[in-house]
């Protein structure tokens, strides 16, 4: 009997990343006047199961930088609905996590096992970002068809408007959160007014789709950039341009301020990712890993030299701003493209989304401990999927091992070029 109790829970025991025991362990120790020998290093060397009460808060780590990257693997979730995933952001408190999926629904899970909790479906069509506004006590929403919803903390829709005409790219809320900026596929940058909705100002320089925004984290200043391949700055005051950039040769997907609020991270189709000073409005790092369009950045919540960058090929990327190779590259997270990233607010783990329909969570792994290579368990993956799924699947899609996807049209007028040709054969 006791057998079969174990061996159910090994068959139904899920890897987890508990996040708190640190700080749970750090806030006694913190209560005492240590002298800088007694107190527990930043990390236990001798490789203990229990070395994690022994590891510092990742904001108290940020001198360290290098060990605040997440390229660990925890754990992973489907998305019930098996419709690709677009927007992911951690709830108030960092327990749960919420997915925005191109079917127009809502996901909340478990932050630490990943288990599914309840289903939103409100919006008509696909999320495409979300947002919170200050302490996470409300959240927006915008799709496909320039539609913004308004959330409570509970995920209860109050407000429902139309922003835009076409499907709204990006969001950003300004530092008072009492206004926020979208920017949409009709060339247009809007600013709205949070508690009444009503526009306030728009900028229309952009020559083409305008697909993401953001807002300086303490000045009076908007960024938008797009498929022009311009990066514009713009008075949210006085409504006029402030300033343009040019330095990439193709569409930019992303661009992100950093909370020093001097540099600007920008990345685009043409694979590369650049930094930029504000002061004097040039860039003075261009990084390269990726080997297809950027989807995703973001900034480390507590180190300012650290971020990371999601692309179309399913890579994570790991990055200092002061040096020009990666520090950590997943090279198959997700198989199809990562489309968000987003720290937890402790800045110890990190969630990725992509186009295989999956949610990731990636944590600090243990000092000297090796990696588990992704694209292994993407393998057994894959070799799972197709032989229980049939095509038209996940998204409309069968996914295949020679790590591509093929939509299930194209593999439907392949058999049927095949089914010809022996006809034609037989004929013969």
């Amino acid at each position: 009997m006791e057998s079969q109790i174990w061996r159910v829970q090994q068959e139904s025991c899920k890897n987890i990343g508990d996040y708190n025991s640190t700080y749970i362990n750090y806030h006694p120790l913190s209560a005492y006047d240590f002298g800088e020998d007694d107190l527990p290093q930043e990390f236990s060397h001798d490789l203990l199961p229990e070395y994690s009460q022994y590891t510092y808060p990742a904001y108290l780590n940020t001198e360290s930088a290098s060990e605040l990257a997440c390229p660990k693997f925890v754990g992973e979730s489907s998305s019930t609905s098996k419709h690709p995933v677009f927007a992911i952001k951690w709830m108030q408190h960092g327990r749960k996590l919420i997915t925005g999926h191109t079917n127009g629904e809502i996901h909340v899970w478990n932050g630490v096992t990943l288990n599914f909790d309840t289903v939103n479906s409100l919006h008509e069509d696909g999320i495409k970002v979300m947002k919170w506004a200050k302490d996470h006590e409300w959240l927006i929403t915008a799709d496909k068809k320039g539609c913004i919803h308004y959330w409570t903390t509970d995920l209860n829709t109050i407000a429902k408007h139309q922003a835009h005409t076409s499907q709204v790219r990006d969001l950003d809320f300004s530092s008072s959160y009492g206004k926020f900026a979208s920017c949409s596929d009709d060339r247009i940058v809007k600013i709205f007014d949070f508690g009444t909705f009503k526009p306030e100002l728009q900028f229309e320089g952009h020559r083409s789709d305008v697909k993401t925004c953001a807002w300086h984290p303490y000045e009076s200043m908007i960024v938008s950039a797009g498929r022009d391949s311009e990066i514009k700055f713009w008075d949210p005051k006085s409504g006029k341009e402030v300033y343009t950039i040019q330095s990439h040769y193709n569409a930019i997907n992303k661009v992100r301020w950093n909370k020093n609020g001097n540099w600007l991270l920008s990345g685009s189709k043409d694979t590369s990712i650049k930094i930029y000073d504000v002061r004097v409005m040039k860039d003075f790092r261009t990084f390269q890993a990726h080997e297809d369009e950027i989807n995703a950045l973001e900034w480390h919540p507590d180190c300012e030299e650290l971020f990371v960058s999601g692309g179309g090929d399913g890579m994570v990327v790991f990055w200092m701003a002061n040096e020009d190779e990666a520090y950590y590259k997943i090279d198959k997270a997700h198989y199809g493209a990562c489309w968000d990233l987003a720290w937890h607010p402790m800045g110890n783990c990190l969630a990725t989304a992509g186009n295989d329909t999956f949610l990731q969570l990636w944590a600090r792994p243990k000092p000297g401990e090796g990696l588990e290579d992704p694209k292994i368990r993407l393998d057994e993956r894959v070799a799972e999927m197709n032989q229980a799924k049939p095509a038209g699947m996940y998204g409309g899609s069968k996914l295949f091992a020679d790590k591509s996807y093929i939509s299930h049209k194209k593999a439907q007028s392949l058999a049927k070029s095949k089914e010809n040709i022996q006809r034609g054969s037989k004929r013969m």
